[in-house]
């Protein structure tokens, strides 16, 4: 497991011009956001719609930032890489990568 320090969230702006947007210095309180934010996803009965309104509402709180909003995150991200957009903070901050998760089951 390799923690980072930092993690991103890369939106499109209004024009499809690429914005990233970066979380440096991530703390102990981000370790638990990030684990409530799971357990309120996969809570017995969840649905998928709120489990990506959780996702939504847990980058916008990380990132804190007046770009990084509902809207600007429902439009600047693409329907195939909105979960994984999305979760990428939540693995990051946990040091999950799922790569060399699978690379070591081989």
């Amino acid at each position: 497991m390799a923690i980072k320090n930092k993690t991103q969230l890369v939106l499109k702006d209004k024009d499809g011009k690429k914005v990233v947007h970066e979380k440096n210095n991530l703390t102990a309180g981000d370790v638990l956001d990030a684990l409530e934010c799971q357990e309120r996803m996969y809570a017995e009965n969840t649905t998928a719609v709120k489990q990506f309104n959780e996702l939504v509402e847990f980058n916008i709180s990380l990132f804190n930032s007046d770009e990084v909003t509902r809207e600007s995150i429902l439009q600047g991200l693409t329907n195939d890489e909105a979960f994984s957009a999305l979760n990428q903070p939540i693995l990051d901050i946990l040091g999950i990568d799922p790569l060399s998760e699978t690379d070591e089951k081989k």
